[in-house]
Parts: C-alpha cells; sequence; structure tokens
C-alpha cells in the first residue's frame, strides 16, 4: 500500500510523510541486509537442549 502511495504523494507535494515513508524503508531494507550478514554468528547453546524451561531462577540478593 505504501508503495501504491507514493505517487499520489508526490502529485499532492506532500513532501513530509514521502520522506519519513521512504526514510523507513531505506532503514527497513539496511535492518534487514544487517540481519541477513549476522544471522548465523550469534552463538547457540547447545548444552540447555537437557533443561527445562519451567525451571526459574530467583535473585536472593536484594
Amino acid at each position: 500500500m505504501v508503495v501504491a502511495g507514493h505517487p499520489m504523494l508526490l502529485l499532492e507535494k506532500d513532501y513530509f510523510i514521502l520522506i519519513s515513508t521512504g526514510l523507513g524503508a531505506i532503514f527497513g531494507v539496511f535492518q534487514l541486509i544487517i540481519y541477513a550478514i549476522y544471522y548465523r554468528t550469534t552463538p547457540k547453546d547447545e548444552d540447555l537442549s537437557g533443561k527445562t524451561t519451567n525451571d526459574v531462577q530467583l535473585c536472593t540478593n536484594v
């Protein structure tokens, strides 16, 4: 819907909305590229497979 609205924003000369949505789209693509680059570098915890997720640790230092 945003792509379909951009020609209308150009015709109406609504630059404030055009700039904000354009920057949002650029930053969104940039974020996806960064995620794709660093996706496989996150270490996986293999030793947590035997533990249950219902265990809760509470801090007693108050």
